[in-house]
């Protein structure tokens, strides 16, 4: 998803906006200003079909530009039809409102569909604060990518990543080996002593011998092999030279998590990325699901005030704090450790001796690592008051709810589609277990019978697993539904009926034992971004690149930009 989300951004941010604002944006380049547009609310908008309305990519037609809901008066009625002569509903603006931006709603006065106004808008390409939300995203996309090296490098480039790497994994190899005969003569070893020996202090290194020992070219990364492959990958991958990698830590482990810092000149950033859940340590780290205690790590690093929660305060203390997901604590504290030790971000930002005090700390990751971001940039912002942070697909249990918007003014985060990590968590997926269950009991034909329905798509037209069914004919899909399902009242009584009550009282049994910290509710956090799916090219390449990649690959999807709500990804 991450490198979906990276391709899908860059497409995107690409489109420019027609004005041209004055002053810089806190999100860095391009020179953007931040101005904020009013939106307009229709409260329910009936809409025409699709075959109607004509349209250009991602809903933004060359004739759009204003924001979609300027037309949308509210004088006179409540109701208004969106109609071909209509300049900002184009085709996928129509598809995008219909499913994701409006509600369904009965009304039999009116033939046409009728759908009441949600939350949910779409960026708007001339406001400049949302394109500059957009450039953010696809900028620092290619890093949330970098710090998985090596392996997620061949999956994207499998032809010509194994001689790019090879080429320069050489180089590499030669030098080390230079390098470790030099050391092992002891020249290079009896120099370092001396230059050491006077900043030794009680037998531990001083913060200055640290950074010394990390810029050094065999120290500023830990974990990677003699050929240097993961940093060769890394620095591929992002695009940078070989001295703006400051430091990586690379070995993975319950006490060590991968991460690295650059330096990004062009938008003068120091940039730390966090990599996701990618080790079976990580897988570990994933289901500790159980939400745990911030209250101590809040009052060390002065957020506890967040959504008007005084922690410092034992009555509101013991009425409940801030939580988050169990494994993110841990790699907080983990990487947190990692950054008192060496303190290279001090040495790079603060102090009169900064070696660049003008540029700004970002924060990046994805997946579990955007979760980490998260708590670390709360832990950070009192030293760095100018820092952002960047999230790809955030795991839907993250934090509470006021940790989870309390960081919107400088916390942007990416949800690519129809990705499950932002949906993860304790009650939907109890949701979707039990979902599933009473769908199997629904099922009237035999389940052979089922699979050959999908595997052959609509009306035999499409491959169920190639290609998406088509969202502009809901009537074959009722249908197949109809055929295939009993309706829920309808369910003939069974021995896997009994079964399937029976299961769920005994769940609903140990959900009361297990306590009030079962009932915590956690968030994806930051201003949320959902590219949302609206078209798919079905040319033979496409599948033929979907079955080579394992139907991995979003080659040929187009998709819009949403803004939701961080509580609008609550189901699988």
């Amino acid at each position: 998803t991450t490198t979906g989300s990276h391709q899908s951004l860059t497409s995107l941010s690409q489109q420019q906006p027609k004005q041209q604002g004055q002053g810089q944006s806190e999100l860095g380049p391009p020179q953007l200003s931040a101005s904020s547009s009013s939106y307009a609310t229709a409260p329910i908008i009936p809409l025409a079909h699709d075959s109607l309305l004509g349209g250009g990519p991602m809903g933004w037609g060359e004739e759009n530009q204003h924001h979609p809901d300027d037309n949308y008066s509210t004088s006179g009625s409540s109701f208004h039809s969106c109609r071909v002569e209509d300049p900002p509903t184009t085709g996928l603006f129509a598809e995008i409102d219909r499913r994701s931006v409006y509600r369904p709603v009965d009304n039999p006065t009116f033939s046409h569909y009728y759908y009441e106004r949600e939350t949910r808008k779409i960026l708007n390409p001339n406001d400049l604060q949302d394109m500059a939300a957009l450039h953010e995203g696809a900028r620092y996309a290619k890093y949330a990518l970098a710090i998985y090296t090596w392996v997620l490098y061949l999956y994207v480039h499998p032809v010509s990543g194994i001689p790019r790497l090879a080429e320069k994994g050489c180089v590499a190899c030669l030098k080390s080996m230079n390098k470790r005969k030099r050391r092992n003569s002891g020249e290079s070893d009896q120099r370092n002593n001396e230059n050491s020996a006077s900043r030794m202090e009680n037998g531990e290194m001083t913060p200055e011998l640290v950074s010394d020992y990390v810029f050094n070219a065999n120290g500023r990364i830990e974990g990677d092999n003699m050929c240097h492959s993961h940093k060769t990958a890394l620095l591929l991958t992002a695009g940078l030279k070989e001295a703006d990698l400051v430091y990586a830590q690379l070995k993975s482990g319950f006490r060590d998590n991968p991460y690295c810092i650059l330096l990004d000149h062009e938008w003068k950033s120091v940039v730390v990325s966090i990599r996701g859940t990618f080790s079976i340590e990580d897988c570990v780290s994933d289901v500790l699901i159980e939400p745990e205690s911030l209250d101590v790590v809040a009052r060390e690093f002065d957020f506890a005030n967040v959504g008007g929660r005084d922690l410092n305060n034992s009555t509101t203390a013991q009425n409940g704090g801030h939580y988050c997901h169990g494994g993110m604590l841990m790699w907080v504290r983990n990487i947190c450790r990692d950054l008192q030790r060496h303190k290279l971000l001090d040495k790079l930002l603060l102090g009169p001796n900064a070696e660049y005090p003008d540029y700004c700390l970002r924060l990046v990751g994805h997946s579990l690592g955007a979760a980490t971001c998260t708590i670390l940039s709360y832990m950070l912002r009192s030293k760095f008051p100018n820092l952002r942070c960047v999230n790809y697909s955030p795991p839907g249990c993250s934090v509470t709810w006021e940790l989870a918007v309390g960081c919107k003014n400088w916390c942007n985060s990416f949800v690519l589609d129809s990705d499950i990590v932002p949906r993860l968590s304790l009650d939907s997926m109890e949701a979707w277990r039990d979902e599933i269950l009473e769908l199997i009991g629904r099922i009237k034909v035999p389940k052979i019978e089922v699979a050959k329905r999908f595997l052959k798509g609509s009306e035999g037209n499409n491959c169920g697993i190639c290609f998406d069914p088509p969202l502009d004919d809901p009537e074959v899909t009722l249908q197949d539904l109809e055929d295939i399902l009993y309706d829920p009242d309808e369910v003939p009584e069974s021995e896997y009926k009994r079964q399937l009550e029976r299961f769920k009282f005994i769940q609903e049994e140990r959900k009361r034992l297990r306590g009030e910290r079962r009932t915590i509710k956690l968030f994806p956090p930051g201003k949320m971004i959902h590219l949302v799916k609206t078209g798919e090219k079905r040319a033979c390449i496409h599948g033929v690149a979907k079955c080579l990649t394992c139907f991995t690959t979003n080659f040929g999807f187009e998709y819009t930009p949403l803004w939701i709500n961080n509580d609008d990804l609550d189901e699988i």
